[in-house]
C-alpha cells in the first residue's frame, strides 16, 4: 500500500512539474517576438533594357537562369589580363582550352570547348563567336579571333553545348558572346600602354560620351610583339566605334562600326630535332618563303530593338562583314 502511495505520488508531482514547465514555456513565447525573415522577390529579367546595356549583375543573373553550363567573364577579370587572346581572358573558366601558336603572342588558337575543334591546329571551328549577338564564323564554320579586341568588350558569355541554341549555335563547343562597350561605360578619355616580355606593347585610347538620348563610343588599340620564336613578329591595329539613340517610348537603335590591320608573320613547325636544338628558331621554308597572315577586316552593324511588353521585345539587325586575305604559306615536300 505505501509503495502504491509512493507511486502515485510521483506520478501527480511530474505532472504538476509537466504543467508548471509548460506555462512557462508559453509565457517566453509570449514575450518572444517571432522571427520575420525577408520577402523573396523574383524579378524578370529586364526586357526592357536592351541585352548590350545590363549591368554586369544584371547580366549575371540573366545567364544564371540558364539550365545548364555557362559562365560569364567580367571587366575586371578582362582588364587585369593580357588580354592579347582567348585564352588570356577564358583562361580559368571550365571546361574551356585554348592554345596559342607561336609561343602565346598570337591570336591563332587552338579552341576547345567539351572536346570541340581539337582536329584544328589553328583558326577556331565548332564553336560559335558572337560579338553583340552578331555571329562573326565564316560560311565555312571557321573564326578568325585577330578581329576581336578585348579592351573594348566589358564582358564574355560563355555558353558551353547545347546551351548555345540561343544564339543559333548547333555546333558541339556551344557559342560565346562578347558584349562591347557603349558611351555608357567608357570616360571621356580612356588611355593606358603596357609592354613586356619578346617586344610586346600595346596601346589603348578611346572615349565614350552621352548627350541626352545619344551615346556615342570611340577607340583605337596598337599592338606589337617581336614573338617567342624567330619570324613570328605581329601588328595589329583596331579602330572599333558605336552610336545610340534611345527614344522616349524605349526603342534603341545602334549602328558598329570597326575596322582592323592584322601584319603577322609565321614561323612555321619544327621537327622534333629542330626542337631540341634550338625551339626559337623558325622553320627555314617559312622564312624563305615569307609565310605570313595578313588581312583587312571592316565591319558595319545596325540593331534596332522596340520592347512589346515587360518581358517582350521585337529585335531587327543586320551586319556587313568584309575580309582581305593575303597568306602565304611555307611548306616542305618531304614533311
Amino acid at each position: 500500500m505505501k509503495n502504491r502511495l509512493a507511486v502515485m505520488f510521483t506520478l501527480a508531482l511530474l505532472q504538476a512539474s509537466d504543467s508548471i514547465d509548460l506555462e512557462l514555456t508559453n509565457a517566453e513565447a509570449a514575450e518572444t517576438p517571432p522571427i520575420v525573415l525577408p520577402p523573396v522577390i523574383v524579378k524578370e529579367p529586364p526586357t526592357g533594357t536592351p541585352d548590350r546595356l545590363y549591368t554586369e549583375k544584371e547580366a549575371q543573373e540573366v545567364i544564371d537562369r540558364t539550365p545548364g553550363g555557362v559562365a560569364l567573364v567580367g571587366s575586371e577579370t578582362i582588364t587585369q589580363s593580357l588580354g592579347t587572346n582567348f585564352k588570356d581572358v577564358l583562361d580559368f573558366v571550365p571546361g574551356v582550352f585554348v592554345q596559342p601558336r607561336q609561343g602565346g603572342t598570337s591570336d591563332e588558337s587552338q579552341f576547345s570547348i567539351r572536346g570541340s575543334g581539337l582536329r584544328n591546329n589553328f583558326h577556331i571551328r565548332g564553336i560559335n563567336i558572337l560579338q553583340d549577338g552578331f555571329i562573326l564564323n565564316n560560311a565555312d564554320g571557321f573564326f578568325r579571333p585577330e578581329v576581336l579586341e578585348f579592351a573594348a568588350t566589358k564582358r564574355i558569355e560563355v555558353f558551353k553545348g547545347a546551351n548555345g541554341l540561343r544564339f543559333g549555335s548547333n555546333t558541339l563547343g556551344g557559342a560565346i558572346n562578347l558584349v562591347t562597350k557603349t558611351g555608357n561605360e567608357s570616360g571621356v578619355v580612356d588611355l593606358w600602354s603596357e609592354g613586356g616580355s619578346f617586344g610586346f606593347f600595346k596601346n589603348y585610347l578611346a572615349s565614350g560620351q552621352v548627350f541626352g538620348p545619344f551615346d556615342l563610343y570611340g577607340g583605337f588599340t596598337y599592338t606589337r610583339a617581336d614573338g617567342y620564336r624567330d619570324h613570328s613578329d605581329i601588328s595589329l591595329q583596331r579602330i572599333f566605334s558605336n552610336v545610340g539613340y534611345q527614344f522616349a517610348g524605349g526603342t534603341n537603335l545602334r549602328l558598329d562600326l570597326g575596322y582592323v590591320r592584322n601584319k603577322q608573320a609565321l614561323a612555321g613547325a619544327l621537327t622534333l630535332t629542330e626542337f631540341k636544338s634550338d625551339p626559337r628558331q623558325a622553320e627555314p621554308a617559312s622564312v624563305s618563303q615569307r609565310a605570313r597572315h595578313d588581312y583587312h577586316f571592316n565591319r558595319a552593324a545596325f540593331t534596332l530593338r522596340t520592347p512589346l511588353a515587360s518581358n517582350q521585345a521585337l529585335e531587327w539587325f543586320t551586319h556587313y562583314n568584309y575580309t582581305d586575305l593575303d597568306h602565304p604559306l611555307g611548306l616542305r615536300g618531304h614533311r
